[in-house]
């Protein structure tokens, strides 16, 4: 019993040894590709970080991010806690041959926010505007999430912020579309964005919108870029058991010239397709490079038409379809710019334009200070008196939610009232309690940003 013992206290340290000198010899990684994200790096020493906790914990994130063969024990911790029946991870769902987001509750103040910039925005330079939201694939698959799993009803919060839009901005319902085809592969399997199939789709929807003929799938000159696309939420749980994704491209018309402006300096490109993100795990990034604060895409088209897009990253494959209506796009990224409006407008020039899309993911308008910085500059000491936006009185209506029924088709989805039955009624302040955590940090810093 005693050699047993010993044999097996001898593996063990042999092994922990073998792991430490893995981790010594292993040099230290700037960036992880399977995660798609910057790790930590070894934080600098001073006695008033040591003494309030904040280096010891900067130490155990280190750690933790270069710790060697990281992916590999990534991937196995994700498939132990599926083999014990765990099917939430990191805020994903391992869901029926998909992954798919667990969305915190919305933020009904930051929602009335960015319905607020809309409005200035619309009422200064009087542009035709369109509001087109995107709702994720939780809701508009549900048939793909794991059972018992619920969460807030996308749809009911859509109409309810077209609800609130003031005339003469006119929201897109693209959702409507999307759930007549929720069986096809409209959203990724491991990203949280749509195909571009889905893209396509929806596109169709929003050209009505934007008074547009939508060209069709066969003059859309679909190809294949990759066979082989691992998204988000698979950098997010490194779950192994999803099939990889296939990326095509939808395009009607051409692009003859990018300029990019990544916060410092403009930058021109020939071309709005960026081939070396192929070769990366960040391959959505192929669509229009990386996000920045804003682009501007010159087309082939003679139509003269011009659009400015304020928009999330959902627009990066819907654009290309638009190529052929607008012989100038310019591209306005919120999330990446504390500019106010009028800053803006001195380098993009808004009134020059024919119409505003607004193209967001329920996630982001509901969660990130985006369009409410179209209103920041609208301070008493800068507003007209006798200027008052129409959103100024109009409140967000409290929202419906209903906890989505993963067996529940999405025609029944589109249907639901506050008469079926599991209706909960969340107060403003009770979803604001709900956050996640990193909307609330994202919105204390941007907040901090702008003081």
């Amino acid at each position: 019993m005693k050699k047993k013992n010993l044999s097996f206290l001898l593996i063990f340290v042999a092994l922990w040894a073998g792991l430490i000198f893995w981790n010594l010899i292993t040099p230290e990684q700037e960036f992880s590709q399977s995660e798609n994200r910057y790790l930590a790096t070894f934080p600098k020493f001073s006695m008033e970080t040591l003494l309030d906790g904040e280096y010891m914990n900067a130490v155990d994130t280190w750690l933790n991010d270069q710790f060697a063969g990281r992916p590999f024990w990534v991937s196995s911790q994700s498939m132990i806690d599926y083999s014990v029946g765990k099917r939430e991870l990191n805020d994903v769902y391992i869901g029926k041959g998909a992954l798919l987001g667990d969305m915190a509750l919305p933020d009904d103040s930051r929602t009335q926010e960015n319905i607020d910039g809309i409005t200035v925005f619309a009422q200064k330079y009087g542009l035709p505007c369109t509001v087109a939201l995107v709702p994720s694939a939780a809701t508009v698959q549900p048939q793909n999430m794991p059972t018992f799993a619920v969460g807030w009803d996308e749809i009911a919060y859509i109409e309810q912020v077209y609800g609130a839009l003031p005339p003469g901005i006119t929201g897109a319902d693209l959702y409507k579309i999307l759930l007549e085809h929720h069986e096809e592969y409209i959203y990724y399997r491991s990203d949280h964005h749509w195909t571009s199939y889905g893209a396509y789709l929806a596109y169709t929807k929003l050209a009505s919108a934007l008074g547009l003929t939508p060209a069709s799938m066969i003059d859309c000159r679909a190809s294949l870029v990759s066979d082989h696309f691992y998204g988000t939420y698979h950098s997010k749980t490194g779950f192994p058991l999803i099939k990889a994704d296939s990326m095509y491209v939808f395009q009607h018309g051409s692009a003859v010239g990018y300029s990019v402006f990544n916060g410092k300096s403009w930058t021109d490109y020939n071309s709005i397709y960026f081939d070396s993100f192929l070769q990366v795990k960040d391959q959505y990034s192929y669509f229009l490079g990386q996000v920045q604060p804003y682009a501007v895409i010159q087309t082939a088209s003679q139509t003269g038409r011009k659009l400015v897009v304020f928009k999330d990253s959902y627009a990066h494959s819907l654009l290309p379809l638009l190529l052929d209506d607008y012989s100038e796009i310019c591209i306005v990224d919120l999330r990446y710019t504390n500019q106010t409006m009028q800053e803006l407008d001195d380098i993009l020039h808004f009134a020059g334009y024919d119409a505003a899309l607004f193209l967001y993911s329920t996630d982001v308008f509901s969660h990130q200070p985006v369009t409410s910085k179209l209103a920041l500059d609208l301070d008493e000491t800068h507003a007209d008196p006798g200027f008052e936006t129409a959103a100024a009185t109009t409140t967000l209506a409290e929202i419906v939610y209903i906890p989505r029924n993963a067996n529940a088709q999405p025609a029944a989805v589109l249907s639901q009232t506050a008469a079926v039955i599991d209706v909960v009624r969340i107060e403003p302040q009770c979803s604001r309690r709900a956050r996640a955590p990193s909307a609330i940090g994202y919105a204390r810093s941007q907040a901090r940003k702008l003081c």
